[in-house]
């Protein structure tokens, strides 16, 4: 059974986003878009009824509030997922969009 394994929580959720990358890259850019409200930006008119919950609602904005409320160590682990160095190297369909949303 494949796995990942490190020495902190941190390296282990940094080799698990890489893990996820390699193989599905797209659907992670397509969810990460999605949640920021910046779906349409991407794939046109079908995407903004999920752009208008979340900016009706204010996800972003929440998720930034309680991300301010965690303690260090879960921000850092969290921080691992949002990294620009995890984008590709090759152009995708959604980089420039995902790039602008960090």
């Amino acid at each position: 059974m494949p796995h990942v394994d490190g020495p902190t929580d941190v390296s282990v959720v940094f080799g698990f986003a890489y893990a996820q990358a390699e193989d599905y890259f797209w659907q992670i850019e397509d969810t990460y878009l999605q949640c920021v409200g910046r779906y349409a930006e991407v794939v046109g008119e079908r995407g903004l009824p999920s752009d208008l919950i979340n900016r009706s609602f204010e996800v972003p904005q929440r998720c930034q509030q309680d991300f301010a409320e965690l303690d260090e160590d879960l921000k850092a682990t969290c921080r691992v997922c949002r990294g620009r160095e995890l984008l590709p190297r090759a152009p995708s369909r959604n980089q420039a969009a995902a790039a602008r949303a960090l």
